[in-house]
């Protein structure tokens, strides 16, 4: 049962705590969008086409200056690379 009551208390705190927060953050907001006028008209720069697009027709699928590029080190198996004393690899 205690348990309960304390789980109860601590999430009415923590309530209050997250509301006391947010109030202190954005207290002053509300009374700024109360004076905005109903309807806002986008600005002329959000109309026309589209500045970014992530259409299929406009992906790269290759990079030409890396044709014919050779690594500087050999291929190695990762299993034989060195590890750290914490067990990650040293590069």
């Amino acid at each position: 049962m205690k348990y309960k009551t304390l789980l109860s208390f601590g999430l009415a705190l923590s309530s209050v705590v997250a509301i006391t927060s947010a109030a202190a953050q954005f207290g002053g907001l509300g009374g700024v969008v109360k004076r905005l006028p109903v309807s806002v008209s986008a600005p002329k720069f959000l109309t026309g086409p589209e500045p970014v697009s992530t259409n299929i027709k406009d992906a790269v699928y290759g990079d030409p200056s890396k044709d014919g590029f050779t690594p500087p080190a050999a291929v190695r198996p990762l299993t034989g690379l060195k590890r750290s004393p914490n067990g990650g690899f040293i590069l």
